[in-house]
């Protein structure tokens, strides 16, 4: 955590994954605008935080996983003199969680904070449909000041893009990363679908493949390696969110489920084909005109638990030339671009 200034501070708690605090960016640069003067500070999982410190949407992180969130939640919170001295200038407090039993808004109000709004994005109180619409919504408590019409893309502001072999550009060829993984088998395609479009792909000498792996998709990323076999392809794995966020820059385009690393590509600004399975693009899809939804059949489940124990998966039928065209349009998007 970066020293504090003698500003005012607003603390903003989003212990979400990923794709959840990409979709809460609408409603943190609200915050940013309303309260221009004050430090924003994020308690989120540590390296999503200082990604969007990186990026320059927050001042400050404190970690989720750290002792100041264990301590917050505490019967009698003790906290650092350092995090006491920030809490003392914090005028409000934002939490995108629940709160049963009510502890941990009693303990910021037993800290002197006036103002402190916790609420479930996914709350059955909330009118909006898409999540950061929803986001936003929270703060209408808060006054007018709050409330915003449609809500517009702009994307993260990466810093210092870096070359990796086999990762940037050479002239005339466009880069196609794909993630194959999400967080959960559930809403993955089958591999051997996955697979044939990397074929197909690959046998387009002006189109590199570069996979992607994230921390929980070693499973997916081995049964679609044993589909591909030789096929050529880049690879990327064990980055973190920063060290990411930056190779991405070096996508022409981007495929991938309904995952954190869809919403970061999609909030990195680049052309971004998102495939929908049992989960609802009209409340989940990323952000941007640049993003292109793949949907397959409606699912016809009707709770998370027949989703997990789905055997069919009629949802994610999704036909490798409708996959294949929905790229190629992204990618005559980009050359036109370039043109």
């Amino acid at each position: 955590m970066r020293g504090s200034s003698k500003r005012q501070h607003v603390l903003i708690v989003h212990p979400g994954a990923l794709g959840d605090v990409l979709l809460s960016l609408p409603a943190i640069r609200v915050i940013r605008r309303v309260f221009a003067s004050h430090e924003i500070v994020l308690m989120a999982q540590n390296q999503i935080g200082r990604l969007l410190q990186m990026c320059g949407e927050i001042n400050q992180v404190w970690s989720m996983e750290g002792s100041v969130s264990s301590a917050l939640y505490g019967e009698h919170p003790a906290l650092h003199a350092s995090i006491r001295k920030v809490l003392s200038r914090t005028t409000h407090v934002v939490g995108w969680l629940s709160d049963r039993g009510n502890r941990l808004s009693r303990n910021f109000r037993n800290l002197g904070i006036r103002h402190v709004r916790l609420i479930s994005p996914k709350e059955a109180m909330l009118r909006s449909r898409h999540m950061s619409e929803r986001y936003v919504e929270t703060l209408e408590k808060w006054g007018s000041r709050f409330a915003i019409g449609r809500i517009d893309f702009s994307p993260l502001a990466m810093r210092g893009a870096r070359h990796v072999e086999g990762v940037c550009n050479e002239r005339d060829t466009r880069t196609v990363f794909i993630h194959p993984g999400s967080g959960g088998p559930y809403k993955c395609l089958p591999c051997e679908t996955l697979g044939c479009l990397v074929r197909e792909m690959a046998g387009d000498p002006l189109v590199r493949i570069v996979i992607c792996e994230g921390p929980g998709d070693r499973d997916a990323v081995g049964c679609l390696l044993g589909v591909i076999g030789d096929t050529p392809h880049g690879m990327l794995r064990g980055k973190t969110l920063e060290e990411m966020s930056r190779l991405l820059t070096h996508a022409d385009v981007f495929l991938g489920h309904d995952s954190g690393l869809t919403h970061l590509a999609a909030a990195c600004g680049v052309p971004t084909v998102a495939i929908f399975g049992p989960t609802d693009p009209d409340q989940w899809r990323p952000l941007g005109t640049h993003v292109v939804v793949q949907q397959g059949p409606v699912c016809r489940c009707r709770t998370w638990a027949q989703v997990r124990e789905c055997r069919d998966h009629a949802c994610l039928t999704h036909s490798v030339g409708a996959l294949r065209v929905a790229i190629n349009t992204q990618l005559a998007c980009v050359s036109s671009m370039h043109a």
